[in-house]
């Protein structure tokens, strides 16, 4: 009985041999991948991968790869399996179909999966950019009030809506003080003129903004009903809306076509494309045209609920670029497309989503969500999952020692994204700081 057991165990091994050795002649038994699963993993995580014709036991003789990018060999499992072939995520792999090859078998060249594989983003260490938390209690341009919306300029400067201080501000990524505008700690009414120096232009509750590749930013400013223009001098100007038109809803010209027959109502949110300015207006999506005409694309009480924020991402496209939190008992994401047919975008937990509130999205089409009333920031991948990228309870905690999922946050408000160093921003508004997440 032991010999046939051994001599079985032998043959066994001796077909897996001569398998993997045919697999060099000029004609093989080429591979072929029939699906693979989860559709998404993080680094460190396995993805399985169905198929035939693997070369089992042996990971050595496999090459795979995610879209044009290499699993690295130590990270290729052996499978006692001609049907599955398993690897271990690296980090920052990033997204793409996946392919099998066989060393040596080039002539096969490469199976292919139908679906493109997602890799999820993990937080590392969460720091503070500027601002002091409670209950510090500061003055002067490193301390912020309740900053709501944040967004980055051509050279990663960080522009800040610092909504309780009733200005805005800019500052480098490392903390540092740029500059000022407004009136720092006042309310200083509202104006429809336009300020050469803009330390001295008046801004009630700036709530978000938007830089622009000229060295300046759009601002929403919310109470006192305007969207506004700082330049890279420092001069501030109307761009549309009328001092304490609050209740009235209308399209028309803007400021710079002269006739300014355009009304906005609580103008919330912000966000660029090119020559046009997106923007939430007491729950709908309007835009600025490049030819100073002001116009809704998508009403309240339609098929948008209440929307919350806005951004426009050209990695969405296929969706429709613009991008809404639509909330208030509503929790979803929508997307908007050019012509204004609005979609829901797939959300395997919309349950998570209580009061999204801000929105950032890198160029593969992940998009980071900050839920201002469960204090934490999910991201949500093009498959569909939802994932908790940041943030465990209510407080301030974790700045140099904590890793984002680790970290404490107070009614997030903001988001802006640095794919080029690894960042990402938050505007942590109840804790009067900003601060930032390493993306890995």
């Amino acid at each position: 009985m032991k010999t046939k057991v051994l001599f079985l165990l032998v043959f066994s091994l001796a077909l897996t041999f001569l398998n993997c050795w045919t697999l060099e002649v000029d004609e093989p038994p080429c591979m072929k991948i029939t699906g693979f699963s989860p559709s998404g993993a993080a680094a460190g995580e396995t993805v399985t991968i169905q198929g035939i014709n693997f070369c089992e036991g042996r990971p050595d003789l496999h090459t795979i790869l995610i879209g044009e990018t290499p699993v690295p060999l130590e990270n290729i499992e052996a499978v006692p399996s001609a049907q599955t072939i398993r690897f271990r995520v690296p980090e920052g792999i990033g997204n793409g179909q996946i392919s099998v090859a066989l060393r040596t078998a080039p002539l096969c060249g490469a199976a292919k999966s139908t679906d493109p594989f997602y890799y999820y983003y993990t937080a590392g260490l969460v720091s503070k950019v500027v601002g002091n938390p409670p209950p510090a209690t500061c003055t002067g341009d490193l301390c912020l009030k309740s900053p709501k919306g944040i967004d980055l300029d051509r050279d990663g400067n960080i522009w800040v809506a610092d909504y309780g201080n009733h200005v805005v501000r800019q500052y480098k990524n490392t903390g540092s003080f740029i500059r000022r505008t407004g009136r720092f700690g006042t309310n200083g009414g509202c104006s429809n003129d336009f300020f050469p120096d803009g330390s001295v232009a008046p801004f009630f509750n700036p709530i978000d903004v938007a830089a622009d590749s000229s060295d300046g930013a759009f601002v929403a400013e919310q109470n006192n009903t305007l969207l506004r223009y700082i330049s890279a001098s420092g001069s501030v100007s109307r761009v549309a809306g009328k001092c304490f038109d609050d209740g009235f809803l209308q399209d028309g010209d803007c400021i710079g076509s002269g006739a300014n027959t355009a009304k906005l109502s609580v103008p919330t949110a912000l966000a660029r494309d090119g020559s046009e300015l997106y923007f939430i207006d007491q729950g709908n999506v309007r835009k600025v045209e490049g030819n100073c005409i002001v116009r809704t694309i998508a009403a309240k009480n339609g098929e948008v609920q209440n929307a919350k924020t806005i951004r426009v991402s050209r990695a969405l496209a296929t969706r429709g670029p613009v991008i809404i939190a639509d909330a208030d008992g509503n929790a979803k994401l929508k997307s908007i497309s050019m012509s204004g047919v609005v979609s829901n975008i797939p959300v395997s937990a919309n349950n998570l989503l209580i009061d999204p509130v801000a929105l950032a999205v890198d160029s593969k089409g992940a998009i980071f969500v900050a839920d201002q009333s469960s204090h934490k920031i999910y991201a949500v991948y093009p498959d569909g999952q939802i994932v908790l990228f940041a943030g465990s309870q209510q407080g301030y905690s974790g700045d140099g020692v904590s890793t984002g999922l680790d970290a404490q946050f107070n009614a997030p408000a903001g988001l802006a994204l640095d794919e080029s160093l690894g960042f990402l921003y938050v505007s942590d508004s109840n804790n009067n700081v900003i601060r930032k997440i390493e993306v890995k």
